[in-house]
């Protein structure tokens, strides 16, 4: 309370309790496991409200009288739950369940609680939140009544709606009551001029003298010496002259506290004696006080002797009244929330872990020893960046300015409620590597061994000294940009060991203390290329070989066609290469394939075996026969082959040429080589017609004898 009104409140309860209640043979048990009370004021806003119960019991009592009515009642509360938050109710809850027996006997209950939640139409025509309520209450009669002097009991049962306000600030809120009857009929009700709205009405000052701490008021010295003289008139009714005695120790609630013993006097007649703390925040405290004072009833009578006696039993809060009790705050760790606190206008968040176990830390401050910084005051109730109000990191927000970097020595200033300590500790402020403002790079699509261009602009306060791309992990090399004031720029061949796809290169950047930065774009917008896929590479020089076994290995211009006899084993070669690995090569031969497939593509291999001579060595090979059908000439192929991302040759270059020719006669250079089976059958023919002439000379010879 300040000048009369109510600046601030915070009350905050927590508690469990149990009551048992015993008298003759009734009993009543109550268990509340739950209890909350939370009420804080600032000023004329209540800033937080919190209300809640749970609890559950049960009874057990016995109703007598003098007619000779007997009834005993047994009952069981198996919930009663209640809870506001902020000023809202969010659980209102009530079951009870019981019997009773004896003269009469039956059955009785009530259960209550929020059932919905919704919009109702007051009497006025005004729409308001509402929560429904559903109340219900039996009690049951064995027969259908029963009389006992002066009364006669009924069974009964009530179902009602409630569609009540949650605002618990307001008055008559109850909106409308649903009666529901036993036959289902329904009866609804809208009290007059409800709700009431009103603002939560803060709480008033209340005078010093209402208060149970002391009667007396006025002002007294912080700590009063032995002989001290003071006149308490703050209220007249209760004034007194007040002379302090002697200065000695006292305990209070196991604290040892110096304190002051003094007496005093009522004008009107009276004395008192005690003492006060006379050290630390609780001093002018009463410790204990002993009042006689003559209370006049009338002018006959005379008076009597009022007398009264305080005593200070417990001291809850503070924890720590003396400086004596007092444990030093200890600095447990310094960091900064980002990691790492850079130099050149970098921003971070100082963090300072305090260890307290009285915690009544009032400040934490910082001092830099700098023109740029000073002093600064650090928060732990969420300000300047703090993130959790009294978690003993105390927080404050720096910049670093200026080309300093380094070790940065600074003085820590912790004040408790007693005492400051200090201590030295060195921030370390990193140099940071230069600043890329923008990247620009064209063309951004191209294909491996291509020529690209890029250029860099960034600023560093200490200079930058150099700034390269590094294609080295890709087969390239290490380029160094070339500096035009704030700009750097250079050209490179895209690697051949880039993938197709999305590539990303590094760029590197140092400035003249050495601070390196390596730079890979920002969100949205890194520092990449598309690299286009190009398919394989087929040699346009096609080879042909001879079979080993029929013409030898060497390499032949042109297909050689027999003469006559079986085909001619060939073997065709192409040279394939591809950067990202070939998946397939085939080849459309016509009538040199095997008879049936002159329009299927056939797959020609680099493994080693049939005909192909080294594995791997991207040269790829297909055995063909060439048959006497076929015609000398020139004969259109093609082949076409597939990297491992699904490139193809396209089709235009797809087309290759190779040439046929028929194979010579071995003994074509001697007519008579040339016509050697003509010239056989004409001797035989002469030879036959040289036996026969031999025989008709013979038998013409054997006529002539006779």
């Amino acid at each position: 309370d300040v000048d009369g009104e109510r600046v601030f409140q915070d009350i905050w309860i927590e508690a469990m309790a149990t009551a048992l209640i015993e008298f003759d043979s009734d009993r009543i048990n109550f268990e509340l496991d739950e209890f909350v009370l939370r009420e804080r004021w600032e000023g004329d806003q209540r800033v937080e409200q919190h209300q809640r119960f749970r609890g559950e019991g049960d009874f057990d009592v016995l109703i007598e009288d003098e007619n000779g009515i007997q009834i005993e009642v047994n009952g069981t509360i198996e919930e009663i739950y209640n809870e506001q938050l902020d000023g809202v109710i969010i659980a209102d809850t009530f079951i009870l369940d019981g019997i009773y027996s004896g003269t009469a006997s039956g059955t009785f209950g009530s259960v209550r609680q929020i059932v919905d939640t919704g919009v109702q139409t007051n009497s006025s025509g005004v729409d308001h939140d509402v929560i429904v309520i559903r109340d219900e209450y039996w009690f049951n009669v064995s027969g259908s009544s029963f009389t006992i002097p002066g009364q006669e009991l009924y069974s009964e049962h009530n179902l009602t709606y409630i569609y009540t306000s949650p605002y618990i600030d307001w008055e008559s809120p109850v909106v409308r009551y649903r009666y529901v009857e036993d036959n289902g009929e329904i009866n609804n009700e809208f009290p007059p001029d409800s709700p009431r709205i009103l603002s939560p009405m803060p709480p008033e000052a209340v005078s010093v003298l209402s208060s149970n701490v002391t009667r007396e008021s006025g002002l007294v010295p912080d700590v009063l010496i032995e002989g001290d003289r003071i006149d308490l008139v703050h209220d007249g009714r209760f004034s007194m002259a007040v002379e302090v005695q002697n200065i000695s120790i006292e305990d209070i609630d196991g604290h040892e506290v110096r304190s002051a013993k003094w007496i005093g006097t009522y004008p009107g007649g009276g004395q008192a004696n005690g003492s006060t703390v006379n050290e630390g925040i609780l001093a002018g405290l009463l410790i204990h006080c002993e009042r006689t004072i003559p209370v006049p009833f009338s002018e006959d009578d005379g008076s009597s002797i009022f007398r009264e006696t305080q005593t200070v039993d417990r001291v809850l809060r503070p924890s720590v009244i003396t400086a004596a009790e007092n444990t030093l705050p200890e600095i447990s760790s310094v960091a900064y929330r980002e990691g790492i606190w850079r130099g050149e206008g970098d921003n971070v968040h100082l963090e300072i872990t305090i260890i307290d176990p009285d915690t009544d830390i009032v400040s934490v401050k910082i001092d830099l020893h700098g023109e740029d910084w000073g002093v600064l005051e650090l928060s732990d109730s969420g300000l300047s960046g703090d993130l959790v109000v009294h978690d003993d990191v105390w927080t404050a927000q720096v910049n670093s300015s200026g080309q300093f970097y380094g070790a940065l020595e600074a003085t820590i200033y912790v004040e408790d409620i007693w005492a400051t300590i200090s201590e030295n500790v060195i921030l370390n402020i990193t140099n940071p590597g230069p600043r890329v403002i923008d990247v620009d790079r064209s063309p951004n699509r191209l294909f491996r061994g291509e020529e690209f261009f890029i250029s860099v602009n960034a600023m560093d306060m200490h200079g930058i000294d150099t700034v390269s791309i590094d294609l080295q992990s890709y087969g390239g090399d290490k380029i160094i940009l070339e500096s035009n004031g704030e700009t750097w720029s250079g050209s490179a061949l895209m690697p051949n060991g880039v993938s197709p796809g999305k590539a990303s290169f590094p760029i590197v950047l140092e400035d003249s203390f050495g601070a390196r930065t390596i730079y890979t774009g920002v969100l949205g917008d890194d520092v990449s290329f598309i690299v286009l896929n190009e398919p394989p590479m087929i040699s346009p020089t096609i080879l042909i070989r001879g079979d080993s076994q029929t013409m030898g290995e060497e390499y032949l211009e042109s297909v050689l066609l027999p003469v006559s006899g079986n085909p001619l084993r060939h073997i065709m070669e192409v040279s394939v290469f591809d950067p990202d690995g070939v998946s397939v090569v085939q080849t459309k031969i016509g009538r040199l394939a095997p008879i049936g497939s002159s329009e299927s593509w056939l797959n020609m291999n680099d493994n080693g075996i049939d005909g192909d001579r080294i594995a791997g060595d991207g040269v790829y090979s297909l055995e063909l026969n060439a048959r006497t059908s076929l015609e000398p000439g020139t004969m259109e192929i093609r082949i076409r082959a597939t990297d491992i991302y699904q490139s193809m040759t396209p089709l235009e270059e797809q087309d290759h040429q190779i040439t046929l020719v028929r194979e010579e006669s071995p003994d074509s250079t001697s007519w008579l080589g040339g016509n050697a089976d003509i010239l056989a059958v004409v001797v035989a023919a002469l030879l036959m017609m040289g036996a026969i002439g031999a025989i008709i000379r013979v038998f013409i010879s054997d006529e002539s004898v006779v």
